[in-house]
């Protein structure tokens, strides 16, 4: 299919929002304790100093939090609530802990949303993550250990004590209104539109009428070709069975850095997101990470799990990169 060009979308043409009489609004308490968690170093103070950061703003995509990926006793003061537990970002469990070097969480992330193609492949590489075994994690390219592991022999790799921080994260909808992070700022409380057409911000690939829309993180866009298509995954040969090929837990930075110089927004794109992520008040290395949307794209040769799991929406018109976009969401009718 053609690229949309210079053709503008049709809200972002006429500032307009789509607007529907048939709404699903489902009230929300945006989880205090999950974004303590998600702060780095862990301090609830962080939430209030930076009330803006961990907040989740009107017209953010809204997650409920899932099952953990791995045993953590803090997680038994989680109480069930009368509303249900969500979140907008993943706080700062996202920032670079190096000269564009990524979280632990980041890489794990990735790693596991480009290689589960099952639920029981989900469950190994899951496994190998609390093991923090280090022979499951080849060297890339480069000579580093991708995960975390300072040395080939090392027993465990630094990532293992990350595991905890990360949830499965399931849709919930798009933020009517403002809802705190922690009670000292403010309400809490979040209406959530969880059924209904309406207008959003698009992500960093084209959408066409009549796409399935899913979310991702922006930091998985190097994970994707520019037409929104999973890159194929990398595979390495079973050091028990020669004749068995099975993929690499690894997401190559080498290769990364090589295609995120390659895929670029071209410059109205660009400018788009930087006029639109200034609401964040966002330092390099330190941006606020909320969730996008794309066009899904079915691969039948080898299903991403994660990807068929985040797909809660179609889209109504056509948009570009960074421009508003209008959807029906209905998780129930796809």
């Amino acid at each position: 299919m053609s690229s949309l060009g210079l053709m503008p979308s049709l809200a972002q043409a006429t500032s307009t929002s789509l607007d529907s009489a048939c709404k699903h609004i489902q009230q929300c308490r945006v989880s205090q304790d999950h974004m303590a968690k998600f702060c780095v170093p862990q301090d609830p103070d962080e939430l209030i100093r930076n009330k803006y950061r961990y907040c989740v703003h009107k017209d953010e995509l809204v997650l409920g939090i899932g099952r953990c990926w791995a045993k953590d006793k803090s997680d038994k003061k989680f109480q069930n609530n009368a509303y249900p537990r969500v979140v907008s970002n993943l706080g700062g469990l996202a920032d670079n802990i190096g000269d564009n070097e990524e979280s632990y969480e980041v890489r794990l992330i990735k790693v596991m949303y480009h290689n589960a193609t099952s639920i029981p492949e989900r469950d190994d590489i899951l496994r190998k993550f609390q093991e923090g075994r280090a022979a499951d994690f080849p060297v890339d390219a480069s000579g580093r250990r991708y995960l975390g592991q300072t040395a080939p022999g090392e027993a465990h790799m630094k990532f293992k004590d990350h595991v905890k921080n990360i949830y499965d994260f399931i849709t919930v909808g798009y933020a009517n209104t403002l809802g705190w992070a922690h009670a000292h700022t403010g309400d809490t409380m979040t209406s959530v539109m969880i059924g209904g057409l309406r207008t959003v911000m698009n992500g960093d690939f084209e959408v066409f009428t009549g796409d399935l829309i899913q979310w991702y993180w922006p930091f998985e866009r190097d994970c994707f070709m520019r037409n929104g298509r999973r890159k194929a995954r990398e595979y390495t040969t079973d050091l028990a069975d020669p004749n068995r090929r099975i993929p690499t837990l690894q997401h190559n930075p080498a290769e990364a850095a090589i295609a995120e110089a390659a895929w670029k927004l071209d410059a109205d794109s660009t400018q788009r997101k930087k006029f639109f992520d200034q609401q964040y008040g966002d330092r390099k290395g330190r941006e606020k990470v909320v969730p996008l949307i794309k066009p899904f794209k079915r691969d039948d040769d080898e299903p991403r799990i994660y990807d068929w799991y985040r797909v809660f929406a179609v889209a109504l018109s056509s948009a570009r990169p960074r421009e508003r976009v209008d959807i029906r969401i209905a998780r129930q009718a796809l």
